[in-house]
């Protein structure tokens, strides 16, 4: 068995190797129509990922699979620029994250969200379950 293991490794180094070499293009702007999403070692910036996966080395750790954010969009962060109205704890978040799956949402002034982004202020909070990745009772911002 151990002589069928060391045959095999070889050709796993080999598709390894070009795994680990496949990386998305980072592009100008995330919301760009037509950028692929994917596997990748690395997360572009302006883009978020969805899932994760643990890879023996000499690949990545973890890989991500890297997505455009979007309005409505399932993701294990927040890119900067954008903000969330729900999170929960996500097992799909959990390699290379916290274990947390956000809903994201542009921000513009009157969306009650999880929190202020850059350039952002807000008016009013209210108590809310959205925001607390268990259900918990947490904190909503009234973007101004």
């Amino acid at each position: 068995m151990l002589n069928k293991i060391l045959r095999r490794r070889p050709l796993f180094a080999v598709a390894a190797a070009l795994l680990a070499t496949m990386t998305l293009a980072a592009p100008a702007s995330a919301s760009a129509q037509g950028e692929a999403e994917g596997w990748s070692c690395r997360v572009p910036a302006g883009w978020t990922w969805a899932t994760a996966r643990p890879m023996p080395p000499p690949v990545c750790e973890p890989l991500y699979y890297v997505v455009a954010p979007a309005d409505g969009k399932r993701t294990c962060s927040v890119p900067p620029g954008w903000t969330y109205t729900l999170v929960r704890e996500s097992s799909d978040c959990r390699f290379g994250g916290t274990g947390v799956a956000y809903t994201l949402k542009t921000p513009t002034a009157g969306l009650w969200a999880c929190s202020v982004p850059s350039g952002f202020t807000y008016s009013s909070t209210r108590s809310t379950t959205n925001c607390d990745r268990v259900g918990g009772a947490s904190t909503e911002y009234l973007l101004a």
